[in-house]
């Protein structure tokens, strides 16, 4: 597999002393396995950030991640433009056990 140019120049950020870490986004397993073969990846990324959420939790790449220590970040944790997810009610009772509102436990 072709490794883009500015993907080898983040590889070379961590030893210069600019960045602690280097990450990706929206990698699947594939993409992970992909870059970490090629032969250039002498860095493992730090976190892989990807959408995280109770209707899409990916728990394969999620232990796939872990296994490789990669941290998984989550955004759209609330769900996109309209999600369901705020007016959920099995959500809501959680939250409402915890004294929290939706979107905290989201």
């Amino acid at each position: 597999m072709y490794l883009h140019p500015t993907r080898r120049e983040l590889q070379k950020l961590p030893a210069s002393g600019r960045v602690k870490n280097i990450g990706v986004s929206n990698f699947a397993i594939k993409n992970l396995e992909i870059l970490l073969k090629d032969e250039s990846c002498k860095t493992v990324p730090a976190v892989n950030q990807v959408e995280l959420h109770p209707n899409n939790p990916s728990p394969k790449l999620i232990d796939y991640c872990k296994e490789k220590g990669i941290h998984c970040t989550a955004y759209s944790c609330l769900g996109s433009t309209n999600s369901p997810l705020a007016n959920d009610e099995v959500l809501k009772k959680i939250a409402e056990s915890k004294g929290k509102s939706t979107a905290q436990v989201l």
